[in-house]
C-alpha cells in the first residue's frame, strides 16, 4: 500500500488513500509506503494484535534522518525484532516524506496491526500535532 496524504489541518482523520482537507492552518503533504512491513508468520497465525513505533527526525525536505524502533510490549519486544528494525524497514521508513512537518522536531508514528486485519492505522504525534490515518484494506 502507498499512501499520499494532503491536509492543511494539524489535527485530521484520514479514510482514504487520496485525501484533501481544507482550512486556514499549516499545509502537511505525507507520503509513506508499508509495503515493507512484514509481520513475522508467529503473528499473522496467533491472535495477535499489537502496536509498533519509532522515533523519527525529519530534514529540510521532510525525509526521516534519524529513525528508531520503539517497542511497547516486553511479550513480543523478542518477535518483533530483527523483523521491524531491519535495514529494508529503516530505508522504506527514509523514504517517507512529510512536507510541512517541523524538521527541529522529534515525531512518534506508531503503527497499529490487528489480527485479521493487518496494519489499521498510523498516528504521528510530536508536542505540537497528533495526526491519525486510518489504514484502508486495498480493494480487489
Amino acid at each position: 500500500m502507498i499512501f499520499q496524504m494532503f491536509s492543511s489541518c494539524a489535527n485530521g482523520l484520514a479514510y482514504s488513500n487520496d485525501m484533501q482537507i481544507s482550512k486556514n492552518e499549516g499545509f502537511y503533504d505525507i507520503k509513506f509506503s508499508i509495503n515493507c512491513f512484514k509481520a513475522p508468520d508467529i503473528l499473522t497465525q496467533a491472535n495477535a494484535s499489537f502496536t509498533i513505533g519509532y522515533n523519527i527526525s525529519i530534514n529540510d525536505e521532510g525525509y526521516p534522518e534519524d529513525v528508531a524502533l520503539l517497542t511497547f510490549n516486553e511479550s513480543i519486544k523478542s518477535l518483533i525484532r530483527g523483523a521491524f528494525d531491519s535495514e529494508e524497514v529503516i530505508s522504506c521508513i527514509k523514504k517517507w516524506r512529510f512536507v510541512g512537518l517541523n524538521s527541529k522536531s522529534t515525531y512518534t508514528v506508531l503503527l497499529r496491526w490487528e489480527h485479521m486485519k493487518g496494519w489499521v492505522t498510523m498516528m504521528i504525534y510530536s508536542e505540537k500535532m497528533n495526526l491519525c490515518i486510518n489504514l484502508l484494506p486495498e480493494k480487489n
